[in-house]
């Protein structure tokens, strides 16, 4: 879960989501990266 999540609240994530919602605008957010297999990352 936790490895799911790192990919999900990056920092700039993060910052974007509490500026919009101070500037009561939707988010601008940067593509996710993909997510890869156990096996592609060598676990």
């Amino acid at each position: 879960m936790g490895w799911l999540q790192s990919a999900a609240w990056r920092e700039q994530h993060v910052r974007e989501s509490v500026t919009a919602l101070k500037e009561k605008r939707a988010g601008d957010f940067a593509a996710l990266l993909p997510l890869k297999s156990f096996k592609e990352i060598g676990l």
